[in-house]
């Protein structure tokens, strides 16, 4: 597939310069400008680059709070300054590792202008995952609504998952522990995290046993309880009352 036409005022790469300086300029970095739409390529870019596992277009354009339309294009430029065919369904993958390429091979002033804070990008995700998380109805007991609490995993579809649990919340779920774990300590972080768990602990089990995270349920748990001893600030929760329960 062809990579999409842009319009004369996209700013891709010229034929002939590496995919580096094109880049470059699509961030406003060769201008030193930082305008809405350069602040939206780096956080797209930025996210790409710690998500844990390829997700769809939709998932990422909740995730950097983007709305989708302008990621498909923001995407589409992306694309075709990496020289890869673009479909709005698909995954991240090949363009995460497109971009750790690139990354790993530029070198000179366009290297160190690329140079990301990953703990900063770490934290920003985990705060938005915990924001998306929060939304009224997205966590509550019963989100599938089951016929009864005794009810399999394997007699709930996968589809009936998706439903009540999209991608971008599953992603949210599984990983939210992860990017706080490897991000920079930051206060608002911390309270989202302490309100969160008050409010919806057993509604984020129930969620990650219905997406197939449960077996990591414990040591996310002992993660956060490790987490809230460097900071000594994170939640009151008592850790039995918190592994009793991941345990269920």
């Amino acid at each position: 597939m062809a990579a999409p036409q842009t319009s004369p005022d996209q700013p891709v790469g010229v034929p002939g310069d590496g995919c580096g300086s094109a880049l470059f300029r699509l961030l406003g970095k060769d201008s030193g400008e930082n305008d809405a739409q350069h602040t939206e390529f780096s956080s797209i870019i930025e996210t790409i680059l710690v998500l844990q596992t390829p997700i769809c277009i939709e998932s990422l354009s909740k995730i950097v709070s983007i709305p989708l339309e302008s990621m498909k294009s923001r995407l589409s430029q992306l694309h075709a300054v990496l020289d890869l065919a673009f479909h709005p369904d698909m995954p991240m993958e090949t363009l995460q590792s497109s971009l750790e390429k690139l990354l790993l091979n530029t070198e000179g002033d366009i290297k160190s202008s690329f140079s990301m804070d990953y703990g900063a990008i770490h934290a920003s995700v985990a705060d938005r995952c915990l924001e998306l998380l929060s939304e009224p109805e997205c966590l509550q007991e019963n989100i599938c609504c089951l016929p009864s609490p005794g009810t399999l995993r394997s007699e709930v579809s996968q589809i009936e998952v998706d439903k009540h649990l999209p991608k971008y919340v599953q992603y949210a779920c599984r990983y939210w522990v992860y990017h706080l774990e490897h991000g920079k300590s930051a206060t608002h972080v911390e309270g989202s995290v302490h309100g969160f768990l008050q409010k919806h602990l057993l509604h984020w089990l129930e969620a990650l046993s219905l997406v197939g995270g449960m077996n990591n349920s414990l040591s996310m748990v002992e993660k956060l309880l490790s987490i809230s001893k460097v900071n000594n600030y994170l939640f009151s929760l008592d850790k039995n009352q918190l592994t009793e329960s991941s345990a269920k």
